[in-house]
């Protein structure tokens, strides 16, 4: 058998080990406990139109394969669950909304019913036997579009296919435009993007009638949310309800919130007294997972002949999707409110028109709104920069906020800005004297050790030398003590220091990558 030797330093990965050889526990590799049942495994029946009125659904084919245990409807389980909740944004309208869809279908990939099996494969088979007579209407999926009076409405009751139009800045915009030398206008799309995490949406739920605790195994972030979701669904108290992390493939924002099809899954669990379990396939998570992003800004800024920012307006379209989901649909307001990023704009007067089309919804994705707001203003500086032929980056100094600015409360008044724990090269880092009886170098270095010509040191001080956490050696050169850099201007002038005795290599069995026997139990 021969050994792997494992370079010093590797120690700190120590999770790494357990997932590159197989042993992961991700939700669909955990079983239940002794005393409980095996799990039903859920299959999803999905709209293929974006569009489309749901008619008859029948069932009985499906019903009558080997191992399938029930098939339910969304219009049966409306019965029995409340609409989901959503965060409105100021003078919003309100949608409903069921965990599946009852008689409208609204994006492709809309969930219109559930089969249950007594393994994954009969799940499937049954639901493509799950036979839905559509009405197909027409579909809207162009924001822009959404808006015209002749577009296709998403729902009746409203009327139109905007939900909110918010208007929000601070500072007087009028005179910032009217004191500009000039102006410059943009119109940027940020589009929709699928968080594609390598694991998929999954969950395991499984309710004990004796004791009345549901326990949810997930593969999400936001725990405490979900179980707060739970048990407004299912009208179970909180404290009966036991939410757990397993291993997590990626999330990005996207698994924070339940879609629908999880609380149905919970539902049953509850109904039959047995655990169930949905794992996503990659289709669907490409189909019906939330997107990220999903705004077009029209941008017009205003500018002096030396390269100062004064104002922005902003117009924003936000595409919502096919309904309002928890607090996603008011991203696109925070994108208003970060839109000043760090740079001293006095003025900004932002308008934001939330509309649903015939898309999966909105979610959050990393940043949740403040990216778009960082690619608002850093396209207005580059375009002022590139009108008035100035260097980008000098024209950024320009702009940037100043230390004895801080706090700072931007324009629209929604944020506040603390001071830096560590100001820029204005104020370096202190000097420090050579120790008493210690001579200069050969080279002629002075007795007071020299700052660092870099203007920002990339290894600062809030990266220590030696991390007690990951124990991370030193490298061979160490760092100056003045910047903390490997080798800088001030080096030759900075005694030696001390190195830490870097442990012996750590051996490691060769091990096969042949997956486990999947004994894991959720109890």
């Amino acid at each position: 058998m021969t050994n792997q030797h494992m370079p010093a330093g590797f120690e700190r990965c120590r999770e790494d080990e357990r997932h590159l050889t197989g042993r992961g526990q991700f939700v669909d590799d955990l079983r239940p406990p002794p005393g409980r049942p095996d799990p039903l495994f859920m299959a999803v029946v999905r709209s293929p139109y974006a569009h489309a009125r749901i008619g008859a659904i029948a069932t009985e084919q499906a019903a009558a394969l080997p191992g399938v245990v029930a098939v339910h409807t969304g219009r049966a389980l409306a019965e029995h669950l409340p609409p989901m909740t959503t965060v409105l944004a100021p003078g919003s309208k309100s949608v409903e909304r069921r965990p599946l869809a009852t008689d409208i279908a609204r994006y492709a990939g809309d969930p219109v019913a559930l089969v249950l099996a007594e393994n994954s494969y009969a799940a499937a088979d049954a639901s493509l036997l799950v036979d839905v007579e559509y009405d197909p209407l027409p579909a809207v999926t162009d924001p822009e579009q959404a808006l015209t009076p002749d577009a296709p409405v998403l729902y009746d009751e409203l009327g139109a296919n905007d939900v909110y139009r918010v208007s929000i800045g601070g500072g007087d915009i009028t005179a910032a435009f009217a004191h500009a030398s000039g102006t410059v206008t943009l119109r940027l799309v940020n589009q929709r993007v699928a968080a594609s995490p390598l694991e998929p949406r999954a969950c395991l739920f499984d309710f004990d009638p004796e004791t009345g605790q549901l326990t949810a195994w997930i593969s999400s972030q936001s725990i405490f949310r979900a179980r707060d979701t739970l048990a407004s669904s299912l009208g179970i108290p909180p404290r009966s309800i036991h939410v757990l992390n397993a291993d997590v493939g990626g999330a990005f924002g996207t698994k924070s919130i339940f879609l629908g099809e999880e609380i149905a899954a919970a539902a049953l669990a509850v109904r039959y007294g047995r655990p169930v379990k949905w794992i996503e396939d990659r289709s669907e998570n490409l189909q019906a997972q939330v997107h990220g992003r999903g705004q077009i800004n029209e941008v017009e800024a205003a500018y002096t002949a030396d390269g100062r920012v004064l104002g922005m307006r902003v117009r924003t379209i936000a595409d919502l999707g096919a309904f309002l989901l928890g607090p996603y649909p008011t991203f696109p307001i925070r994108t208003a409110k970060l839109v000043c990023g760090p740079y001293r704009i006095e003025a900004v007067a932002a308008e934001i028109i939330g509309v649903v089309t015939n898309k999966v919804p909105v979610g959050a994705y990393r940043g949740a709104g403040r990216p778009e707001a960082t690619y608002i203003v850093e396209r207005v500086m580059d375009r002022v920069a590139h009108v008035l032929q100035i260097d980008p980056v000098a024209l950024r100094r320009r702009n940037l906020l100043t230390p004895d600015a801080f706090p700072y409360t931007t324009p629209p008044a929604s944020s506040t800005i603390a001071a830096t724990t560590r100001r820029r090269s204005s104020t370096p880092w202190p000097s420090r004297t050579t120790p008493a009886g210690a001579s200069a170098s050969a080279s002629g270095a002075t007795a007071t050790r020299a700052i660092c010509s870099a203007s920002v040191c990339p290894r600062s001080l809030s990266q220590p030398v030696i991390s007690r956490a990951r124990k991370i050696r030193y490298r061979k050169q160490p760092p100056c003590v003045s910047c903390r850099m490997a080798r800088c201007s001030c080096s030759a002038a900075s005694p030696p220091r001390a190195r830490a005795t870097a442990p012996p290599s750590r051996r490691l069995p060769r091990r096969s990558f042949r997956s486990p026997a999947r004994t894991s139990q959720y109890s």
